[in-house]
């Protein structure tokens, strides 16, 4: 098992997610997206592939169709990957 992978159909709760941890993921993606997410974000899309398909139907598509974020900060990723930085400590 690789720690760094995110499984798609695992729910955030079974993944280690709590309460606090829930909230910062509200927190990020709402600054990702430039748009307001409810505070039960992840139990209303338990999943990341849930998440991902909610996401899909509420950001702004461009002339392409293709869904994108409103602006936001530059990736400050060292690899210089365009997936978004998403780092959350995993508390015991």
């Amino acid at each position: 098992h690789d720690p760094g992978r995110v499984e798609p159909d695992l729910p955030f709760l079974d993944g280690g997610f709590n309460s606090l941890m829930a909230i910062e993921l509200r927190d990020r993606v709402s600054v990702a997206t430039g748009l307001p997410m409810p505070t039960t974000l992840i139990f209303e899309h338990p999943t990341p592939a849930a998440l991902a398909a909610h996401l899909a139907t509420v950001l702004p598509a461009d002339a392409g169709g293709a869904a994108r974020p409103a602006e936001r900060a530059p990736d400050p990723r060292p690899d210089g990957s365009d997936l978004p930085l998403l780092e959350l400590e995993l508390l015991p």
